[in-house]
């Protein structure tokens, strides 16, 4: 079975719209996410309120709901591939409430907190962030780009639309890459 790295937020977690749900509860403004830098819709603290103790619980858990088809795409990919959890939440409170809801939304398995997720060594990863793509791609890695606006911008990289597709691509690689090879681009 291939090694498949799977980002949690933007991939499985809607994080944008529990943010979106939390600023509304604060009676503040926003504007459309179309960038990685959340500070360009929500505003320079952004990053200090989603991360700290009064906030993160409320919005990496209780506002935080999985994309649609998230939880029957994780136990598909969890039936043909070796699936490790990979994510950057940078607060120990966001790391608590990380843990929480993937507890949840039953998206059991490995799981590792890392800003350097070329460290894991996973055969093919998934991501919509474009620094660890990047990063990812720098370090010879396959990675796959989970299409979202934000990361539209990026080219020349394997990107999907769908769960669906991500599956279709691990069969593939199952069927040609030995396991435990790890592969290198």
């Amino acid at each position: 079975m291939i090694r498949v790295g799977l980002d949690v937020d933007g991939v499985i977690r809607d994080l944008v719209s529990s943010i979106m749900k939390l600023w509304d509860k604060l009676g503040r403004s926003y504007k459309p996410v179309e960038q990685w830098e959340l500070e360009a819709s929500f505003g320079d603290d952004v990053g200090r309120i989603i991360n700290s103790d009064e906030y993160a619980w409320v919005v990496f858990y209780d506002f935080a709901r999985p994309y649609e088809g998230a939880i029957d795409f994780y136990h598909s990919l969890c039936s043909i591939a070796d699936v490790t959890i990979l994510t950057s939440q940078r607060s120990i409170s966001a790391k608590f409430a990380t843990d929480a809801w993937l507890k949840r939304y039953t998206f059991w398995g490995p799981v590792v907190y890392t800003s350097s997720k070329e460290d894991v060594d996973c055969d093919v990863y998934l991501d919509d962030g474009p620094p660890f793509i990047e990063k990812l791609h720098k370090a010879g890695k396959l990675v796959v780009v989970m299409d979202r606006p934000w990361n539209r911008h990026l080219g020349g990289y394997q990107r999907v639309t769908s769960y669906e597709e991500f599956l279709s691509l691990c069969e593939f690689l199952n069927q040609w890459l030995p396991s435990s090879q790890g592969l290198q681009i």
